[in-house]
């Protein structure tokens, strides 16, 4: 079985699953809302488009508002996966956010998203001119954007986490500790990722419906991954610092 740093990847996702169990009603009402109010979202939309024409113009505040209630959800649900990773029981004061940390939330997918969208255009621009045009230089560089998306990802996976989990760190430093956690750990990262993504694809088929359910269990998976990182991370450094104290 796949092991990431001592534990093993299906013990976290059978975690996960348990805790997805325990707290099924919560976390499953969570994505239904946020299904339901986009979809009313639309409705209201589409109703004023057939009768006032003009209301085509505000299309960016629809793109705003489905924005907002995507985090606002996610940021619920990363916030219930880390509850579960701590033992503790999910309640609906989960839909209950910060603004503040809501805005910081929404600030480190922005940020993450820049920085991906930046490597890959960069790696696309470069393998584009070495390789020129054809089928070959196409596949190959589709299979380099994959593994370059992926390692990126991978790398800031915890920072959202960060800002649920830790109400006073800033932007840049959850981006810096997501980072110095999973670069010691990316092998691992990138399985663990994989797993994910197969689990979730596999799921979607169906009209998308699995979704409600693997999203939640990959949620907390990532979370117990992340609180994994950390306490390796914390004891690399610590023993770190006793070996400088000893050679002193």
């Amino acid at each position: 079985m796949l092991t990431v740093n001592g534990f093993k990847i299906g013990e976290v996702f059978i975690s996960a699953w348990q805790g997805f169990t325990n707290n099924i009603l919560v976390l499953i009402a969570i994505p239904l809302a946020q299904i339901t109010i986009l979809f009313l979202t639309y409705i209201v939309v589409a109703f004023f488009m057939m009768f006032l024409h003009f209301f085509i113009f505000l299309f960016p505040v629809l793109l705003f508002i489905e924005i907002f209630i995507s985090l606002y959800f996610t940021l619920s649900l990363v916030r219930a996966s880390l509850y579960i990773e701590r033992g503790e029981t999910v309640t609906w004061e989960i839909l209950k956010n910060d603004i503040i940390i809501l805005i910081k939330f929404a600030a480190v997918f922005i940020i993450i998203g820049i920085v991906v969208s930046a490597i890959l255009a960069t790696v696309l621009i470069f393998l584009q001119l070495i390789l020129g045009a054809n089928f070959f230089s196409a596949s190959l560089i589709g299979l380099f954007t994959m593994i370059v998306a992926a390692v990126t990802t991978a790398l800031f996976f915890p920072a959202p986490f960060i800002i649920a989990d830790k109400k006073d760190v800033s932007i840049i430093d959850s981006l810096k500790k997501s980072f110095n956690i999973v670069s010691k750990n990316i092998p691992h990262a990138l399985i663990f990722a994989v797993v994910c993504l197969a689990i979730n694809i596999i799921c979607s088929i169906p009209l998308a419906i699995g979704l409600i359910i693997t999203v939640p269990i990959s949620m907390i998976a990532a979370a117990i991954v992340y609180k994994k990182f950390e306490t390796v991370s914390a004891a690399n450094i610590e023993k770190g610092n006793e070996l400088g104290n000893t050679s002193n």
